[in-house]
């Protein structure tokens, strides 16, 4: 983290406490600066509106990217759900095994469980165990396996307990065609987007909301969640995005 004032610098902030306190007391204002802070920049609108109210200091956004050729499309799914992250309480990882268990849906559960939640990962694990016909265990995966999960995937449970910055395991999921089902916590709620024909997900408010939109999930269509990444969430449209801010801020 940064911590000095560079005008000729822009730091993108990835969490809602990069810092322990206010960053901008003490720095000061100028021509460079996305007034009145020192050129910072969250990675979705939801963490900028947060920040800005919580620090004082209104910032812009980018939306972070993925090298979507690194997700394959896939058309035709199957009929599991996935959990795909770390298994973290603030996860919801817990969660989104009893929405698909109560929608009769199986589902694997994939993310990395070495982050030192040693009590909630084996909550996790005996809740896999207990419904072991339908529910599978996988851990931390390769990236081969990730996509596999992913294009394969009924859709994609994220079910965040916290205000998720962005989410980029949604974007990874409608890349390859599969829609999320998500909680209307922090930027997952710009991921998943849309109406009627054009819907690439669901946003839900309760749990009962939640086990419903499982069973309906294969209503989307897999081509509307691809579109959706390729138009707003790749790595050339964040790269496109910053550079504009850049000359926003006469930096290039």
């Amino acid at each position: 983290v940064v911590m000095c004032y560079n005008p000729n610098i822009v730091k993108t902030i990835h969490t809602e406490r990069p810092w322990g306190s206010t960053p901008h007391t003490g720095w000061p204002h100028g021509k460079h600066n996305i007034v009145p802070n020192p050129n910072l920049v969250a990675v979705s609108k939801n963490l900028a509106d947060y920040l800005s109210h919580t620090w004082g200091c209104p910032m812009t956004y980018v939306h972070n990217g993925i090298p979507i050729e690194q997700y394959p499309y896939q058309e035709d799914k199957g009929e599991r759900a996935l959990f795909l992250g770390r298994m973290s309480e603030i996860k919801g990882v817990t969660v989104a095994i009893d929405a698909a268990v109560q929608a009769g849906t199986p589902i694997d559960v994939a993310g990395a469980d070495d982050q030192g939640e040693t009590e909630y990962v084996r909550l996790v694990k005996n809740m896999c165990a207990a419904h072991s016909d339908t529910v599978r265990y996988w851990g931390k995966v390769t990236h081969a396996t990730k996509i596999r999960l992913l294009q394969n995937a009924k859709c994609l449970i994220a079910p965040s307990q916290f205000t998720e910055p962005f989410g980029l395991m949604v974007a990874e999921a409608g890349a390859c065609g599969t829609p999320s089902i998500v909680t209307p916590r922090g930027g997952l709620v710009e991921i998943v987007n849309g109406t009627g024909d054009h819907k690439t997900g669901y946003i839900c408010k309760t749990f009962d909301e939640m086990i419903t939109a499982v069973g309906m999930s294969d209503r989307v269509k897999p081509m509307c969640c691809r579109k959706r990444i390729e138009t707003l969430f790749t790595v050339q449209t964040m790269v496109q995005n910053y550079v504009r801010l850049y000359k926003d801020l006469k930096l290039i």
